[in-house]
């Protein structure tokens, strides 16, 4: 967050553009609808399952082992990304949060200095 402000002081567009965990797309921020941002956390296969079989896209979670989940997803990678993105930026960040706490899937707000 701090980051972010003070890129933006630099002169910068201060975006995150964080890629944690190995560019695994099943952790990662992404942008919502009215350009805020949200932090998606499911590494593990039983969140990454809910959250695709919330979406409709139950074809996205065949099982997996331990080694599938902390890596990139290799060609599967593109799929996930897409389907995480093109869900995120169709909603609002605060009303997207609230449906995922709700239905207990690790998608989280990410605020910016401002509201932090």
């Amino acid at each position: 967050m701090l980051s972010g402000a003070m890129s933006r002081l630099a002169g910068y567009s201060g975006r995150p553009e964080m890629e944690p965990w190995g560019r695994n797309p099943r952790y990662n921020i992404y942008p919502t609808r009215d350009g805020k941002f949200v932090t998606v956390c499911l590494l593990e296969y039983r969140g990454w399952k809910r959250f695709c079989d919330y979406i409709g896209r139950s074809d996205l979670a065949p099982e997996e082992s331990w080694a599938d989940r902390h890596s990139d997803h290799g060609d599967r990678g593109e799929a996930f990304r897409k389907a995480i993105g093109d869900f995120c930026v169709a909603h609002d960040r605060d009303d997207l949060v609230e449906k995922m706490r709700e239905e207990e899937i690790a998608i989280c707000a990410v605020y910016s200095t401002d509201e932090a």
